[in-house]
């Protein structure tokens, strides 16, 4: 079984949302509450190339996170291996992309 498959379907809902104890551990509660809202943009979004689509204002409404805070929780996740992101299209939008080999082996150390 795959570690996507062992998610939450929704991690988001209209007065909540899962946070995942030991990405609280590793990292901290924000990256933890980030990390969530994507796997749940990610779950409804994913294109064909694996990458998904999520501004910036979106994250601000739903969670209340500054640009500020939403790239350190970036940072965080893309110096584990467990989180790619770019800017695509024109205008330019921001993707991301899971690496759940890398997030699998981390949680198998730990």
């Amino acid at each position: 079984m795959e570690i996507r498959e062992e998610m939450p379907v929704k991690a988001v809902g209209e007065f909540y949302i899962y946070v995942s104890k030991w990405v609280v551990k590793r990292f901290d509660a924000n990256t933890a509450i980030f990390l969530s809202y994507l796997a749940d943009a990610e779950y409804e979004r994913k294109r064909n190339d694996g990458w998904f689509r999520v501004g910036v204002d979106e994250v601000e409404e739903e969670t209340g996170f500054s640009y500020y805070l939403q790239a350190k929780a970036i940072k965080k996740l893309e110096e584990a291996g467990i989180l790619e992101h770019k800017n695509m299209d024109l205008p330019q939008k921001r993707f991301f992309k899971f690496n759940y080999e890398q997030l699998k082996k981390m949680m198998e150390v730990e």
